[in-house]
């Protein structure tokens, strides 16, 4: 069985940690901009919108992606047939659900709760066949770690929003300027994705081969929707219950902390599902690179989530603004949840596909839908503050089924991502404790700045002198640089 070299896996690391920060930092940046300019009900239109396009999505890649990445495949010769193949079943799919949408837009957009924005809706899904042109050829590009190809296209893609939904955005077009940035952003990367990759769309389709496809995609898809509904079925009851107002709070609010906290998230675990989906056959080398990747992850992401937390208030007055103040207590109640999910439940996911059990993945949002989705319209109809608090809980569901489902049928324990952690855990509440101390001196923004520095600095001190912390610290700095310490 082919599998990768530690120098190919940590460049390819680095590659795609510098692609998620650089495209973290541009899209806050756009958000903050226009959380500025437009109002918390626009961001809910768009967020009603974005609601079809992502739902739409999960049928039209229909999970041949993680199908082309994961499989281990003969020559390139099989690979060239099984990319054909896909991609014309995505493009033939992409289309058809556009035709529906644009036929019934005008119930569907009162049914998402954005009655009346119908022709928004349709243009925003033109985005489906533009993105199935780039969809295969990045799975191609993952499951060959060539990251660093991807960040050059990501890269532009994220900037043509900047540079387009701002300017329409002052000019007064509200919810059209995020749709025509978001298309434009989507096109280009089409394009340059088609340019750059060596493999090309040929007129060759075998129905065979996708049969055979289809029965790993079929749990695939399945898993996808489950991952979708666990993650976006509460904004379609929000929007549903509530005003778009509060749903542009809740929305945004996510987003938020989201774009912050999963650069750590996004940056790693495309690497580590395709370097173990190469290492089926090795299970002490796929193990060890999952618990190595676990507690990378936990070092960066927990002293973030609680940090986010701890400055709240800051962090939603520089990014959003005045007017978003009431989201000061989702975004910290958010951070801090998500940041222990990203530690502990995310990895989860990559483990059952790279293992051929996308089922696992599938049952696990499942249990966590079937709690969430009575729990969401509970708290939506006694308000957005009860909702904010419940939805937050209900978040740690899957990290629970997962903790049932991880030992009993992987191999892989839960446990010793706990026990890995420990000295992240302790570092980060002594973070927290000198930032309490330090808020207490003044409540002085530039204060708050001064104070952010000093406990960034408090953490890497205290991991420093315990050697576990010590090695993390020291792991991480060889992936930044693309360099991997002799073992």
């Amino acid at each position: 069985m082919a599998s990768f070299s530690a120098k190919k896996i940590v460049n390819a690391t680095k590659w795609s940690a510098l692609s998620q920060i650089v495209l973290k930092i541009i899209s806050p940046v756009t958000n903050m901009i226009l959380a500025h300019l437009l109002a918390p009900e626009i961001f809910g239109i768009v967020a009603s919108i974005t609601l079809v396009i992502s739902f739409t999505d999960l049928f039209t890649e229909a999970g041949f992606q993680k199908y082309i990445i994961q499989h281990e495949l003969r020559g390139d010769e099989k690979l060239e047939e099984i990319a054909s193949v896909a991609f014309w079943t995505n493009l033939w799919i992409s289309l058809l659900f556009l035709a529906g949408i644009i036929f019934l837009r005008d119930p569907i957009a009162t049914w998402i709760g954005a009655p009346g924005k119908g022709i928004a809706l349709a243009v925003a899904c033109v985005s489906l066949p533009i993105t199935s042109f780039s969809s295969i050829q990045a799975a191609i590009f993952q499951r060959n770690l060539r990251f660093k190809s991807l960040f050059w296209v990501r890269l532009i893609s994220a900037a043509i929003p900047l540079a387009i939904t701002v300017p329409l955005a002052l000019m007064g077009l509200g919810y059209w300027a995020l749709i025509i940035g978001k298309v434009a952003g989507n096109l280009y990367q089409a394009v340059a994705m088609t340019v750059i990759s060596k493999w090309k769309p040929r007129l060759f389709y075998r129905f065979s081969t996708l049969k055979a496809m289809f029965s790993y995609s079929i749990w695939s898809l399945f898993e996808s929707i489950t991952v979708w509904l666990a993650t976006n079925v509460d904004i379609l009851i929000v929007g549903t219950i509530l005003t778009s107002y509060y749903l542009g709070l809740y929305k945004t609010s996510m987003s938020t902390v989201n774009e912050v906290l999963r650069i750590v998230s996004s940056a790693i675990l495309p690497v580590v599902f395709a370097t173990i989906s190469r290492l089926q056959g090795e299970p002490k080398r796929f193990n060890d690179v999952v618990y190595r990747a676990q507690s990378m992850m936990t070092t960066l992401v927990l002293p973030m989530g609680v940090g986010l937390f701890l400055y709240r208030e800051l962090v939603t007055g520089v990014a959003l603004g005045a007017q978003w103040a009431q989201a000061a207590s989702f975004i910290g109640l958010w951070s801090l949840v998500m940041c222990i999910t990203i530690a502990y439940d995310y990895i989860c996911d990559e483990i059952y596909r790279a293992q051929g059990k996308p089922k696992l993945s599938f049952i696990t949002h499942l249990i966590s839908i079937i709690v969430l989705i009575p729990a969401v319209i509970w708290a939506a109809k006694w308000g957005f503050e009860v909702l904010i608090y419940v939805r937050s809980a209900t978040l740690l569901v899957l990290l629970l089924a997962n903790c049932f489902f991880l030992k009993r049928y992987t191999g892989i324990s839960i446990l010793r991502f706990f026990t890995n952690t420990l000295p992240q855990i302790g570092c980060t509440l002594g973070m927290a404790a000198i930032a309490l101390l330090l808020q207490q001196v003044s409540s002085n923004m530039i204060w708050q700045f001064v104070s952010i520095i000093i406990c960034a600095g408090s953490y890497l001190g205290l991991m420093w002198v315990i050697p576990a912390g010590r090695r993390q610290i020291i792991d991480l700095y060889a992936m930044a640089r693309g360099k991997q310490k002799a073992e």
